[in-house]
């Protein structure tokens, strides 16, 4: 969220447990939840990722790159099953090809 530039934390809950903590606080949080510099920080990166589309430059232009060398190494090695993307997200299935 922040680019690495500064520690941001945040939770995200459904509604109902959200009312629950708000009611029935902990009394502890994330060191730096909220904190004000980090805050900023995550908002400019939100606001660039806006402003410059990023979400459609990782569909659009990493996304295929990713899933065609991705493709490569599940050819090329018997251990990786297959290969999965979405925008700049890839991950692979690793499995023992001698149990297979």
């Amino acid at each position: 969220l922040t680019g690495a530039f500064m520690p941001l934390s945040m939770v995200a809950t459904r509604q109902h447990i959200m009312d629950h903590f708000e009611t029935n606080p902990l009394g502890w949080g994330a060191t730096f939840h909220a904190h004000p510099v980090s805050l900023a920080t995550g908002y400019e990166c939100v606001k660039f990722m806006l402003e410059n589309d990023l979400v459609k430059h990782a569909k659009e232009v990493m996304e295929p790159v990713m899933k065609e060398e991705l493709e490569k190494l599940v050819s090329k090695y018997s251990c990786v099953a297959r290969s999965r993307v979405v925008g700049g997200f890839g991950c692979v299935d690793l499995i023992d090809p001698k149990t297979q």
